[in-house]
């Protein structure tokens, strides 16, 4: 056996109590979630079961939560659909709970393997282990915040770090290969540490890295041996990195293509897909993170959501409709946005109108991200019945834009909204190059033209000088030239011919200077000759 490498004086890493806020209020809940986060990274199958444990137990605390009578009883799947039948929990908590009992449920039966043995093991990916224990912890949080009043945090669920290296050890001799791989991912990422660090350099630290090179070759071998169903990813992804030689008779294809065969959640698709479109194959690239996306792959539906939302409308609806399906939280925005803008296309059409309030709901419920702008829109609409509250609704637009998706094109609204608006000055000047670039008319390019242009000038006027890619004389010029009214008019206007021939506006371009290659030449000789 390999001896495993450490680093005296390297960061370490530190379990997260994910759960201490359930310690004092629900102790047992408390006990079952932290176990299922010891065996997270040594034991899925085990994880799984701790999984289906907390949900029966959280079944019950919300039934005393919410005085459901009579109190549940029977199987798990009879207890969740009493607490769903009481209309008190939200869908998406429903939903959650089915998912970690369908998962846990496949763990606790036993299977065949092809050579005649009985197995009880799960083969669960690490992608959707993560999601689902993500699920037990929006489980806990909405028991101990919603249900029982606790001071709310924005805590996010972190993977635990297992601090007992021997035991990992014991488990992985024992036979048990989630260990095994798990010891290959913590070589794995030490390496990446090593290296960002910089804290040791020279000699030792390629002694450093060398010896845990050393391990990760040692412990992801012998995963591969064990049958570890991710391991052929695992070599795909270290060869990408570098992180070991890749063998002459190997290539990283084939370890995607090996990799392939026994992926159900979409995971190596997409990351074969993403590797070939860095690398000049967008064609095939594109077809493999399909497939993924076509697995509810979370991540594959976000960039496709992307590729799709200039090129296909139809496409990317589709996308934004598989990633609600597959319950991607950012796709429920996406859904929100569009169901918003075709009910303002037919405002008199109640259909439209309910799956939009639908659509609110299911974005909020969710805390899908950039939902609290679309609240603001529709309290500054007066949407639902409601009287228009302007200054309520524009504040949350503001202070929620910066969670929207970056390529969805929403500049354009907000900067019409707030231009005028002398509070938010400095909003409208940052989101003002991308609403010119998001307009579709010359006539919408003018106006926004002119807008920067004051805005620019109203700021200069405040603190002297602006940061702004456009010059604001050449706005105005640019805006009356392409027909912009206000543009015209003010130029003709006394106060517009004082600000053009006012020579004390001056507009500094910002000069980068020019890389040096011989410099860069002389680096790259350097790192060459340090990696011998």
């Amino acid at each position: 056996m390999t001896q495993v490498a450490y680093l005296s004086n390297a960061t370490t890493l530190k379990s997260t109590d994910n759960y201490a806020f359930l310690q004092h209020t629900f102790p047992e809940l408390y006990r079952v979630s932290s176990e299922a986060d010891k065996y997270y990274a040594t034991d899925h199958s085990c994880c799984l079961l701790k999984a289906r444990l907390f949900v029966e137990l959280w079944c019950h605390e919300v039934s005393d939560r919410l005085n459901l009578t009579p109190p549940i009883s029977g199987d798990l799947v009879d207890k969740i659909n009493q607490i769903s039948i009481c209309g008190k929990v939200p869908p998406y908590i429903i939903e959650a709970l089915n998912e970690v009992r369908r998962e846990a449920n496949k763990s606790a039966h036993i299977t065949q393997c092809f050579d005649g043995q009985w197995t009880s093991d799960t083969s669960v990916s690490k992608t959707r282990l993560k999601r689902l224990m993500t699920s037990v912890f929006e489980l806990a949080q909405y028991l101990a915040f919603k249900l029982n009043n606790q001071a709310e945090d924005n805590k996010q669920w972190q993977e635990p770090v297992v601090s007992e290296l021997a035991e990992q050890v014991v488990a992985s001799l024992s036979g048990n290969k989630d260990a095994t791989f798990s010891l290959a991912e913590r070589a794995s990422s030490l390496i990446e540490l090593s290296v960002k660090q910089g804290e040791v350099t020279g000699n030792e630290k390629k002694e450093h890295i060398k010896l845990l090179q050393r391990d990760l070759s040692y412990w992801l071998d012998k995963a591969h041996r064990q049958g570890h169903h991710e391991t052929w990813l695992m070599y795909a992804n270290v060869y990408i990195k570098k992180q070991l030689m890749l063998p002459e008779s190997q290539t990283i294809d084939s370890c995607f293509k090996h990799a392939l065969k026994v992926d159900t959640t979409g995971e190596a698709a997409y990351q074969f897909g993403m590797y070939l479109m860095a690398r000049s194959q967008y064609k095939r690239g594109l077809d493999l993170v399909l497939e993924a996306g076509g697995m509810a792959h979370h991540q594959a539906i976000r960039i496709l959501q992307e590729i799709f939302y200039k090129k296909d409308h139809q496409q990317y609806l589709a996308w934004v409709s598989a990633g609600v399906d597959a319950l991607e939280k950012r796709s429920f925005t996406l859904d929100l946005e569009n169901k918003i803008s075709q009910w303002e296309q037919d405002v008199n059409n109640d259909v439209l109108k309910k799956k939009a309030k639908t659509a609110l709901i299911s974005a909020e419920s969710r805390q899908s991200d950039g939902a609290l702008y679309y609240r603001g829109y529709c309290t500054l609409k007066g949407y639902w019945g409601k009287q228009p509250e302007t200054e309520l609704g524009l504040k949350s637009m503001v202070d929620h834009y910066p969670n929207l998706p970056q390529f969805l094109h929403y500049e354009h609204q907000l900067f019409n909204l707030i231009k005028s608006k002398s509070e938010y000055i400095d909003e409208a000047l940052s989101v003002s190059d991308r609403a010119l670039k998001a307009c579709e008319t010359t006539e919408e390019k003018a106006q926004v033209k002119f807008d920067m242009a004051m805005i620019i000038w109203e700021k200069l006027r405040e603190c002297n000088k602006v940061k702004s890619p456009h010059s604001m004389k050449q706005l105005i010029r640019d805006a009356a030239r392409e027909s912009c009214s206000d543009a015209i008019q003010f130029i003709k206007s006394p106060k517009g011919k004082a600000l053009m021939r006012d020579g004390s506006y001056a507009c500094v371009k910002t000069k980068h200077s020019s890389v040096d290659r011989k410099k860069q030449k002389q680096a790259k000789k350097l790192a060459r000759k340090a990696r011998r």
